[in-house]
């Protein structure tokens, strides 16, 4: 019998059904087709399932960070070819187009934290962007307005997790102090 290895199905496949799924659900949302409980419930068990694809296919990473940042560049790339300033829907397009370029090499260490005005950066990037494509200031108002939200939770993210980061040094830090004080 074949493991997930063994099937080839690559990191961006799986992160274009999920941002699908995502962008769906939310567009379902949006409209009225399903509740704000019955969203968030979905959302939880969608998040489930396809963290167990991503693990059983050997593509789940120990960075906390790596897979949301991931997701967030395909969700905008997503929301700018759906609202038609982008041919096709892919990310690596779309960050070659509006110049970010992540090494997401550095991903693969648990311990690292990209800076969050990099990413930030990816907003006004975007503008830039649909401003040379000669998109109206309300088509440009509409998609900031959508990614905006995406990019602000990934930097509250990289600040938690670099709150975490220092909270556990300085913890770590003053437990060997207590230890070799003890010691001496």
């Amino acid at each position: 019998m074949k493991n997930g290895h063994e099937f080839d199905v690559i990191e961006d496949t799986l992160n274009k059904w999920y941002v699908e799924i995502q962008y769906n659900l939310k567009e379902l949302n949006e409209r009225g087709q399903i509740t704000d409980m019955q969203y968030h419930n979905t959302e939880l068990e969608i998040g489930a399932l396809m963290r167990e694809q991503y693990k059983i296919y050997g593509h789940l990473k120990e960075n906390p960070l790596y897979l949301f940042a991931r997701l967030s560049l395909n969700m905008i790339a997503k929301i700018v070819h759906e609202n038609g300033f982008l041919d096709t829907y892919a990310y690596l397009t779309f960050t070659e187009l509006i110049h970010f370029t992540p090494d997401f090499r550095y991903y693969n260490d648990r311990n690292f934290i990209p800076l969050a005005k990099t990413w930030m950066n990816v907003i006004s990037k975007t503008k830039d962007y649909l401003i040379s494509r000669g998109a109206l200031d309300t088509d440009i108002t509409t998609i900031l307005s959508k990614i905006t939200p995406i990019i602000e939770e990934l930097v509250t993210k990289i600040n938690v997790e670099r709150g975490s980061q220092s909270l556990i040094d300085d913890t770590t830090k003053n437990i060997r102090r207590a230890l070799i004080s003890a010691l001496f």
